[in-house]
């Protein structure tokens, strides 16, 4: 298989809300999706060699933080490294761009999620009470920082 990571295009979109409500129980909507295209940033890993969306991710640039904001990755896909390839291929061209701190909030029961963050160098760094609806619940806030050069 040969990962491909471009921007993700409108006509993905309908593929990726299969996904995310396959993945989440408060799934993103469309509007929400091409808000990111166009106001942010949103990646889509496929498989070259057959166009298969692995997983997504999106984020938001604020100064020079950066803020992940959304990560999915295919339930066929799972537990394979694709997750921390797409965090990872986002870290290293943001960092390009001079950014240097990344945020991102996570429901406080992802235990695979947040050692997935861990692995790649994410700290907890607090909670935000109530955070999630549906089922209620924390979310944990983890910061990585990487180091200059």
């Amino acid at each position: 298989m040969k990962p491909e990571v471009s921007r993700m295009q409108a006509e993905q979109v309908d593929l990726i809300l299969d996904l995310e409500k396959c993945l989440f129980s408060e799934p993103w909507t469309r509007e929400m999706f091409l808000q990111e295209m166009t106001q942010h940033d949103a990646f889509v890993l496929r498989n070259s060699e057959n166009g298969e969306i692995l997983g997504y991710i999106c984020g938001w640039k604020i100064l020079e933080e950066y803020h992940i904001t959304n990560l999915g990755v295919n339930p066929g896909y799972q537990r394979q490294g694709w997750g921390e390839y797409l965090v990872r291929y986002l870290m290293k061209i943001k960092s390009a761009e001079q950014h240097r701190e990344f945020y991102l909030e996570v429901r406080k029961s992802n235990i695979p999620a947040l050692s997935l963050y861990g692995k790649i160098g994410f700290k907890i760094i607090g909670a935000r009470r109530n955070y999630y609806n549906e089922p209620k619940e924390d979310a944990i806030l983890m910061h990585c920082l990487l180091e200059e050069g």
